[in-house]
């Protein structure tokens, strides 16, 4: 018998709004990270070494990444810090939620990447993240997010953006969740 065996961890890791991208603080991402990788590799060797019938190990952490800002929601992306991926990751969704809905407009948010150092910035959607007025969140959106990108390399950099405020909306949260996968081979 061939069995195949699939880990899954989860990492949480949100940059607080008031951050600001020192090295200092992306060691502290980058430590996190990788130890959630390590530990999720090294289950995944753990596994593959004993048992004979194991022919591969796929193992996934679900990694989403987080901005928050409170106050007033405003056009722009003054108070989303730039976040640097540290592995390369499979885009799966975004959402947004905000804690005082738009009394009129929607709010538009997109999501873009950098693969130069933040010289460029391309967005991560053909049609992007909205909540509509009078909504909390974008899962009730009229028109659903579309992502056109689904990966990213190790080394980009990814940053939140609000494209429409609608009204005295307040306190937004965007969250881009991606997973990073790694497989083992061996034994069998």
């Amino acid at each position: 018998m061939v069995r195949k065996v699939s880990l899954y961890y989860e990492t949480r890791y949100r940059r607080p709004a008031d951050a600001t991208l020192t090295t200092g603080h992306e060691n502290e991402v980058d430590e996190h990270i990788d130890a959630r990788i390590d530990a999720l590799e090294g289950h995944m060797a753990d596994v593959i070494s004993n048992p004979h019938d194991i022919v591969s190990v796929t193992g996934a952490i679900r990694f989403p990444i987080g901005w928050f800002i409170s106050g007033t929601v405003v056009t722009g992306h003054a108070g989303f810090a730039a976040a640097r991926i540290p592995v390369a990751l499979t885009l799966a969704s975004a959402n947004a939620y905000v804690d005082t809905v738009s009394s009129g407009g929607a709010i538009t948010v997109d999501i873009l990447k950098s693969s130069d150092n933040g010289a460029t910035w391309t967005t991560l959607f053909s049609t992007k993240v909205t909540i509509d007025a009078g909504e909390r969140d974008s899962a009730t959106a009229a028109t659903a997010s579309v992502l056109s990108v689904t990966s990213l390399a190790a080394g980009d950099f990814v940053r939140a953006n609000v494209d429409g405020a609608g009204t005295a909306a307040a306190a937004i949260a965007v969250d881009l969740q991606a997973t990073y996968t790694a497989t083992m081979t061996g034994g069998g």
